[in-house]
């Protein structure tokens, strides 16, 4: 009896420590893995940033000394707009208002950057809506000719070299600023990565940064799995754990996300919702729902098919979701139809926010070249509504009113007390 318990307790023991050796080498094997594949598609925005900014001081060197705005706007093709400082007779601000993408000021710092080197300047700054915008020009006999390019176009990144783990779009920032350290660190909740971009800016060295949840596994339940090996000591016991657990986990997914696009289901947006105007009620302040209808969306499944509407669906989540401000909450209401939550934003903020949503979708399009496009409805708390459920309706009739007269964007026209 006492020889069965002694090798009962050593297989126990064996268990977990060779759990826990494991448990130890995956999690390692997996950190490792997240840092390869986050610097992977750091690296691959560098390149692509710094190619994309050669290609535009190529085309500006090359430009003939008569050609005109529109001209080198055509050549630099789509998302980069183009204006000329004429020396002498125009500054830097209206040119970045006839090309409204840069403010003045950037403008004006890369024309003085460029006739003083008497090379092509790269400047970075502020964009006329949320996005930093680089600015390239080059000066010669008196002109100069700029290009302005949002930095989100520059950080675009092929959706096949994204890790599984949830990641932020990698952004451009000023490495004096933001004082990061090249290669993988760890701030906060978040493991980050940067390297620096080869080109050289005027205004001091820009670096690339993506980053993802730091933390990997070894939920507490994977903890409490472990301690229950140590009491069960057999094999059987952690397989069933095990399956519980990963089952589990499924169905808490489940409950939340959209198994098409990824996003929030409408019974969590609900709950979120919910959150956020019982908070913006004790405080004071507002929060909008923006409900966006894809148009025509019914003739893509009968055209090509529902895998095709299905792939559409999941492109216009992905645009969706990055376009959004951080702390905003984007869901599939159902259908084609999806819902956004933005928690403290005005009428104006969350119109403009609308706006930037629809012109996202315009890189989506269908594989027999149908570009898909949608009509939005805006609501707010408290002047439309003063619960979730009735800002939600009122923005899905904000939405509806809006497609039936052939606006893009349709604002509530209810109060709270209606």
């Amino acid at each position: 009896m006492r020889l069965g318990w002694l090798v009962a307790l050593a297989a126990s023991m064996a268990l977990v420590a060779g759990g826990l050796v494991g448990a130890a080498s995956t999690l390692r094997e997996l950190r490792i893995e997240r840092d390869e594949r986050l610097g992977a598609v750091t690296a691959l925005s560098v390149a692509g940033v710094d190619a994309e900014l050669a290609r535009i001081a190529d085309v500006l060197r090359a430009v003939p000394g008569d050609a005109s705005a529109t001209d080198v706007t055509a050549v630099l093709g789509e998302g980069v707009n183009a204006c000329i400082v004429e020396s002498g007779t125009e500054s830097g601000g209206e040119c970045a208002r006839r090309q409204p993408l840069a403010d003045g000021g950037t403008v004006e710092r890369a024309d003085q950057a460029s006739r003083a080197s008497g090379e092509a300047s790269v400047v970075a700054g502020t964009g006329d809506v949320t996005d930093e915008v680089v600015v390239v020009a080059f000066a010669r006999r008196g002109r100069t000719y700029v290009a302005h390019v949002s930095a989100r176009r520059l950080l675009t990144v092929d959706v096949s070299q994204i890790p599984t783990q949830p990641l932020r779009p990698p952004r451009l920032v000023d490495a004096d600023v933001a004082r990061i350290e090249e290669g993988p660190t760890t701030r906060g909740d978040r493991r980050v990565f940067a390297l620096p971009v080869a080109t050289e800016f005027a205004d001091g060295p820009r670096y690339v940064l993506a980053s993802m949840e730091a933390e990997v596994g070894m939920s507490s339940s994977q903890r409490n799995l472990f301690a229950l090996l140590v009491t069960a000591g057999g094999l059987a016991l952690l397989m069933s754990i095990s399956v519980l657990v990963v089952n589990q986990r499924r169905l808490s997914r489940r409950a939340v996300t959209d198994d098409l696009t990824g996003l929030v289901t409408r019974r969590e947006f609900h709950r979120r919702a919910s959150e956020a105007v019982g908070i913006a009620s004790a405080e004071g302040r507002s929060v909008a729902v923006i409900f966006v209808d894809l148009d025509h969306f019914k003739d893509v499944n009968d055209e090509a098919g529902h895998h095709v509407g299905d792939a559409v669906l999941a492109a216009v989540a992905e645009r969706l979701v990055y376009t959004v401000r951080d702390g905003d909450v984007v869901a599939r209401w159902g259908g084609d139809e999806f819902a956004v939550l933005l928690p403290g934003a005005t009428l104006d903020v969350a119109s403009a926010r609308a706006r930037a949503l629809r012109e996202s979708l315009a890189s989506v399009t269908t594989l027999t070249g149908r570009q898909v496009s949608a009509t939005a409805g805006v609501a707010v708390f408290p002047e439309h509504g003063t619960d979730i459920d009735h800002l939600v309706r009122a923005a899905d009739a904000a939405m509806y009113a809006a497609k039936r007269i052939g606006e893009p964007i349709g604002v509530s026209a209810s109060s709270a007390s209606n």
